[in-house]
């Protein structure tokens, strides 16, 4: 009946996360600091840019009021998700959206799921190219006639010897190395913009 589908709905999903040999740990399930790297790496990544950014236009009290905000309606969300999936029995986010929509809300999560993550990439491409063609023209000043192409370059770049690599894993714990990395870049920047702002270089508006 329906709760036998239920039952081998919910095995499926659990099978596809988590793979039974011999009892032994698989190696596509993430260990606690892997999981914590790739998430906050998730979260800081793209806030860096953006929080600092709606704080400026909007300012402090009311971006601090919109983030707040933000947060509850994300979290209240997720709560949502977490008992959707108990109620139909599965335990994914493809899993919950076609047990509430059907196929076509798969199909459209799939859609979206490859969307965002694309358009971000090419804003991170976007801010790159900005940003480090200007850092290499500081140290090649002759390279400055030419920012256009050392911008494209840039990109070209990255996106083949960087991004590819990364998006090429199928298992998400292997990224947790590189989001080390990438929170070790942040708080190095961070710390770079905190020296350049006590040493009066940077002018706060």
């Amino acid at each position: 009946g329906s709760d036998d589908s239920v039952e081998a709905h919910a095995f499926d999903d659990i099978k596809s996360l988590i793979k039974n040999d011999s009892g032994a740990k698989s190696d596509s399930l993430s260990s606690l600091p892997q999981a914590a790297f790739n998430y906050i790496n998730s979260i800081v990544g793209s806030g860096v840019i953006g929080i600092p950014y709606a704080f400026h236009k909007a300012g402090f009290g009311l971006g601090l009021l919109l983030l707040i905000i933000v947060a509850y309606v994300t979290d209240y969300s997720l709560i949502l998700m977490v008992r959707c999936g108990h109620i139909c029995g599965r335990f994914s986010y493809p899993g919950v959206m076609e047990a509430a929509y059907g196929k076509w809300g798969y199909y459209l999560l799939s859609i979206l799921q490859f969307t965002y993550p694309f358009l971000a990439m090419i804003s991170y491409n976007v801010v790159v190219g900005d940003t480090l063609s200007k850092v290499l023209v500081r140290f090649m000043p002759s390279w400055g006639n030419s920012m256009g192409a050392v911008r494209a370059a840039v990109v070209f770049v990255v996106t083949a010897c960087i991004i590819t690599p990364l998006c090429l894993y199928k298992n998400v714990s292997r990224l947790a190395r590189a989001s080390f990395l990438s929170l070790v870049c942040v708080v190095f920047i961070l710390f770079a913009v905190m020296c350049k702002l006590i040493s009066g270089e940077y002018n706060v508006v």
